[in-house]
């Protein structure tokens, strides 16, 4: 019963943590540590949880961040071709 019980709220938490890396987004004027750094945290808690996500996906979702910020659509260009 406490195993269930652990599990679905377990399996929530890392839902919840999918789904804010999944949602967050560069703002312009931070720093791109901070904003790394944020992402970081939010996959590291999301892994320490249960949750799987290929370092392949981390770097995808973190290019997605930027989606909105023409200042760093440069970067994101580079780091593209880079990873070919």
């Amino acid at each position: 019963m406490l195993r269930k019980l652990y599990a679905g709220k377990h399996e929530s938490t890392a839902l919840a943590y999918e789904n804010e890396i999944h949602q967050q987004r560069y703002k312009d004027g931070t720093s791109i540590e901070d904003h790394f750094n944020s992402f970081r945290l939010l996959v590291a808690q999301y892994r320490a949880v249960g949750g799987t996500m290929s370092d392949v996906s981390v770097v995808l979702a973190m290019l997605r961040t930027f989606n909105d910020s023409a200042t760093y659509k440069g970067i994101i260009a580079t780091i593209r071709v880079s990873a070919k």
